[in-house]
């Protein structure tokens, strides 16, 4: 999201200063709030919390397997089409559906304090953190249920549009995800494992095309892309098969498996339902080589991150954990895998 007016985050440092201070979008009844100092990769606003300073070129992508209204309950969202604007989506680090009372009292603490320490109030009764009833039980045993996404009304459009600016608030009280009600479509598309290939950049070459080229070869994909598209045929074709690998080593067990994530380059212009078919249908292919193994989609172990929930690397691989200053949970160890098909929804 793009904003002309002043800004309303501090400039993004990469803490090789000793300490920048920045006061925008000043006003004149909250002068304290805009003016926070940056120092160490801490950054300081004037009511005194403390969280991670944007990092330089902004934070990590989070890619999430389903929608944040993933099995929460029909009831809950109906009453969700009823709430004023602006609503937005907030998340805890290591979120879950909270069953009880307390554990729903506690997670609604934690995001709201936070957030009063963003805004211009003190008022618990402004801001309303609404917990998600849950549709289904999981099918099987998982630490970390749906849904794990809650509503937050109460805001002016101004506080709204600064939460999903900062995205991000990692503080030693909690660390917070933010995300406007409408999120951006997820570019990524699925995990290979099963290929022998090594981190290069000649593997990535050649990894992109083996893929672009299963794609192409599919008969269901190519009568997606004939149909379905609502750009000119040309340009969705282009699009669809636009794609970019990443190299992720999962560590599972006492072995680290050689991965490859897939991602479309740019939004490849379908309405939500064909563009979930077009996933489903690229996540069926399989990748075949000479000498350098037969590549599948990881499905019942794809890899998602229990801290940031991204669907493109496990907790041990977290971006978010590993940045200067970060403040929030640090993994012991290889961390924790869904063990279930995250991608249910399609």
């Amino acid at each position: 999201m793009s904003i002309t007016e002043p800004p309303l985050t501090p400039e993004a440092n990469d803490g090789t200063q000793d300490e920048v201070e920045t006061q925008h979008g000043v006003d004149e009844e909250e002068p304290e709030l805009w003016f926070e100092t940056t120092q160490n990769n801490i950054t300081t606003n004037g009511k005194g919390l403390r969280r991670t300073a944007t990092p330089t070129g902004g934070w990590p992508k989070v890619y999430l397997a389903v929608s944040p209204s993933y099995n929460v309950a029909p009831d809950t969202l109906n009453k969700w089409e009823d709430l004023e604007e602006p609503t937005l989506w907030a998340r805890l680090y290591r979120a879950k559906y909270e069953a009880s009372v307390a554990g729903k009292m506690k997670t609604e603490d934690a995001i709201k304090n936070v957030i009063k320490n963003l805004i211009n109030t003190q008022d618990d009764e402004t801001i309303a953190v609404i917990f998600p009833e849950q549709d289904l039980l999981p099918e099987k045993e998982n630490r970390f249920p749906h849904p794990y996404h809650l509503r937050i009304v109460g805001l002016t459009h101004t506080e709204a549009r600064r939460l999903t600016e900062l995205e991000v608030i990692a503080s030693p009280e909690a660390t917070v995800f933010f995300l406007p009600k409408d999120i951006p479509r997820q570019l990524y598309i699925l995990t290979i494992k099963g290929l022998r290939y090594n981190d290069t950049t000649r593997a990535k070459e050649l990894v992109e095309n083996l893929v672009r080229n299963a794609f192409k070869e599919s008969p269901e994909i190519r009568a997606i892309v004939e149909t379905r598209a609502t750009i000119p045929h040309e340009e969705a074709e282009t699009r669809t098969y636009n794609i970019c690998a990443s190299f992720l080593p999962v560590k599972q067990r006492d072995d680290t498996i050689r991965c490859w994530n897939i991602y479309f380059a740019e939004d490849p212009g379908y309405d939500d339902e064909s563009y979930k078919l077009l996933r489903k249908k690229m996540r069926a292919c399989q990748f075949k080589t000479v000498g350098f193994g037969k590549g599948y989609t990881m499905t019942e172990d794809q890899p998602l991150c229990t801290g940031c929930k991204s669907a493109d690397h496990d907790s041990y691989n977290c971006p978010f954990s590993r940045l200067p200053g970060w403040l929030g949970y640090k993994p012991d160890g290889p961390g924790d895998v869904a063990g279930t098909n995250e991608f249910a929804d399609e």
